[in-house]
């Protein structure tokens, strides 16, 4: 089966809002760190995770739950394989499962 890799970074200044994307991420991926999280999954689950991240994203705007010059951005990346076994990483991996370094 196919997985797809996927990392999801987010810039989102309400506390509330926040929590609730946080909890759509948990259910998919790993934290990496503080707005930063990986998905490796298959082509049906990144579907789905894509179409509820839509749909939160939506409901937010039109519930204006941000206010005028707060923050609710997300940004989705599609990485290959090989370009993330290239990446660089700087400091302890916050991935609190994990207390490797990552180089």
């Amino acid at each position: 089966m196919t997985r797809h890799r996927i990392v999801v970074c987010y810039d989102i200044s309400n506390n509330r809002v926040r929590q609730h994307f946080v909890k759509i991420l948990n259910k998919y991926g790993t934290r990496l760190q503080k707005s930063i999280y990986e998905f490796y999954i298959t082509k049906s689950m990144a579907q789905s995770m894509r179409k509820e991240i839509a749909d939160f994203y939506f409901r937010a705007v039109s519930a204006k739950k941000h206010k005028e010059g707060k923050s609710l951005n997300i940004l989705m990346i599609p990485i290959c394989e090989e370009c993330f076994k290239s990446k660089v990483t700087h400091g302890q991996d916050f991935n609190e499962h994990s207390k490797n370094i990552i180089l």
